[in-house]
């Protein structure tokens, strides 16, 4: 289910916004756009610790200061049970990073 919204956006914005959908390419619309950065600023506030990055496959969400796409720490935070602490010092980040990491794949179950 999907519910309209009308905003009046600075041109200067409405220019990123375009950029940014020439950027994801695959014929991205300015609407579609403000959807993804939209979900992915809201998704950064809910669980701070968590980016959004361009990658050859998509946005991806990465857990902050590791370089590791969630997807990548889920997978090994799996291989340990989904400990937090066994994974942490399996990958020697903080035991925080992983906590965010698997906070955000129980909301989300993606990454």
């Amino acid at each position: 289910m999907s519910q309209t919204l009308s905003l009046s956006l600075p041109d200067e914005l409405i220019g990123r916004i375009d950029r940014f959908a020439q950027m994801l390419g695959n014929g991205t619309t300015r609407t579609k756009a403000s959807v993804i950065l939209l979900d992915e600023a809201l998704r950064e506030t809910e669980f701070p610790g968590i980016e959004f990055r361009s990658t050859s496959v998509g946005r991806q969400p990465y857990a902050r200061q590791t370089g590791m796409a969630i997807w990548e720490l889920i997978a090994i935070a799996h291989e340990f049970g989904m400990d937090d602490e066994r994974t942490a010092a399996h990958v020697q980040f903080p035991v925080e990073a992983v906590n965010v990491a698997l906070n955000y794949y129980d909301n989300y179950q993606e990454g």
